[in-house]
């Protein structure tokens, strides 16, 4: 049987896992960056600057979209100014045109909409367990100080509105994608 890819089709596929590596190459350069000033300024903990959301995020953001989706197989307080709006502002814009822009994953159904929790409410449990311990939070709002009414109130609003944006995800799956990447 003949492949039914059409060169423009190929080249296509192939522009979007270069942006794709691009981008992962720009978040790996943030948090590199981000380790670098931290490390100059004072002795690094991991498990403090590790412990950003945005940090993890953008991390798993870089290893999901160069190791698994490329076709080619391939939070305050960032103090360098570049990594933060890389960190926050570039890679989530980026991440949400990808899945708006190109048509290279399946339909997700919103019976499994719950998934998009399970790692946001392990990362609070974990952060929470450490402010009561040893009162490191990468956050001021989730610091038990403020009050554990505050706390949760915010711990809430992070559940909405993962929700919202894994419902806007999901929806967006299953909407025809502006460009077909096989």
């Amino acid at each position: 049987m003949a492949n039914a890819t059409t060169p423009a089709t190929r080249n296509g596929a192939a522009v979007v896992a270069i942006l794709r590596l691009a981008v992962a190459a720009l978040v790996a350069a943030a948090v590199v960056a981000t380790v670098a000033e931290g490390a100059g300024r004072t002795v690094i903990n991991p498990f403090n600057l590790f412990g950003y959301f945005t940090i993890q995020s953008n991390i798993i953001l870089a290893f999901v979209y160069a190791t698994l989706l490329a076709p080619l197989g391939a939070a305050g307080g960032v103090p360098v100014a570049w990594a933060n709006t890389a960190l926050h502002i570039i890679t989530p814009i980026y991440a949400l045109s990808d899945w708006i822009l190109f048509s290279d994953r399946a339909r997700i159904g919103f019976n499994r909409l719950w998934i998009v929790l399970i790692y946001p409410i392990v990362w609070v449990v974990v952060v929470l367990v450490r402010g009561a311990t040893d009162g490191w939070v990468p956050y001021p709002f989730l610091h038990p100080d403020t009050g554990y009414a505050s706390v949760f109130f915010y711990v809430g609003l992070i559940v909405v509105v993962m929700l919202a944006f894994g419902s806007l995800v999901f929806w967006i799956s299953r909407k025809r994608s502006v460009l077909r990447v096989p």
